[in-house]
């Protein structure tokens, strides 16, 4: 698969091959590498969401790479790509028998290094990463202190007034706010928020028919309260 063309990468994806539980965590973990190094082989939307899915899939040995992506000597492009991948892989993630404790430790060492990214000027992808911690604390190897120092963070975000950001906090909340460790009060405070942004992207919609050059046409415009 290494040296492998792209049509044999994409069809270890589509077969679940390099996400099989059958594999050492080794040889996981360099699949992973390997994947990761040959992203931008898929230049297709569809196959690039394949080739994410497939490193999500691959659990625990895929962290690592991945968290290796997130360092600043990375693009942009592949920080925030690397950290998509590692919210999605915390969605999917089950530890293995008798090792919830190692598994509990990758989470909250993933959330640190996140927690690390905001204070990074350079990071533009706030929004990426707010959504990412969402999806990682609604994991339940999350310890119940991560998940109250990532509710506070993402419920602060929410609030700015940069679109991105809100909308990743946003996002990361609705996924907390569905988990088995959300209380009463965040599952509340998210359904307000969620209203309120229904409430501010609402319009009312007007056709009504005109001429142009002597034409009828139908002209489509935003009504006014």
């Amino acid at each position: 698969m290494e040296s492998g063309s792209r049509g044999l990468r994409m069809a270890a994806m589509h077969r679940r091959f390099a996400s099989s539980m059958q594999l050492s965590d080794a040889t996981r973990e360099k699949l992973a590498r390997v994947i990761l190094g040959s992203l931008h082989d898929f230049g297709f939307p569809t196959d690039l969401e394949i080739a994410e899915e497939g490193l999500a899939r691959m659990g625990l040995p895929a962290i690592r790479p991945l968290t290796e992506r997130l360092s600043p000597e990375q693009s942009m492009a592949q920080r925030a790509q690397a950290a998509r991948i590692l919210g999605q892989l915390a969605l999917q993630l089950k530890a293995p028998k008798g090792e919830m404790t190692r598994t509990g430790a990758a989470v909250t060492d993933i959330l640190r290094r996140m927690q690390a990214l905001l204070t990074e000027k350079s990071f533009r992808e706030r929004g990426t990463l707010f959504a990412a911690m969402g999806k990682l604390v609604s994991s339940p190897a999350a310890s119940k202190a991560s998940a109250e120092v990532v509710s506070r963070t993402l419920l602060n975000a929410a609030g700015s007034p940069e679109g991105q950001e809100a909308n990743g906090a946003l996002e990361g909340l609705t996924y907390l706010a569905a988990s088995r460790r959300a209380d009463p009060q965040l599952i509340a405070t998210v359904t307000g928020l969620l209203r309120r942004v229904m409430d501010e992207v609402r319009t009312d919609v007007v056709a009504r028919e005109t001429e142009v050059d002597g034409e009828k046409v139908i002209e489509i415009a935003q009504g006014e309260d």
